[in-house]
């Protein structure tokens, strides 16, 4: 019964995640899309909702497309420091007396 549990909340986790993955692509696609319809629309600029709309969505766009250029870069440069690490750490790991032919005298 427990490992039932325990896959169900994998589960859970990996359809949230996924979830949230779909979410900013469809944000920013619906955002762009709301502000090429509506680009050209009447109004005397003057407390016009269509034009606040408009801006709150390209801050939006701005913020995404800033967090997603910020996350890239900190991948790529956050993975092979990383990998590094842990290759260090394995070589380390896998050291032991016999490997390294040291001669115990008691």
């Amino acid at each position: 019964m427990a490992w039932n549990m325990n896959y169900n909340n994998k589960l859970i986790d990996r359809i949230i995640s996924l979830l949230v993955c779909l979410s900013i692509p469809l944000v920013m696609f619906f955002s762009l899309f709301y502000i090429s319809t509506n680009i050209k629309h009447d109004c005397d600029h003057d407390n016009c909702p269509i034009c606040e709309e408009i801006e709150l969505l390209q801050n939006v766009v701005k913020q995404v497309t800033a967090g997603l250029g910020t996350c890239l870069i900190l991948s790529c440069i956050l993975i092979p420091v990383i990998y590094k690490i842990s290759a260090i750490l394995q070589v380390y790991n896998n050291l032991t007396p016999i490997s390294m032919k040291v001669r115990m005298n008691n």
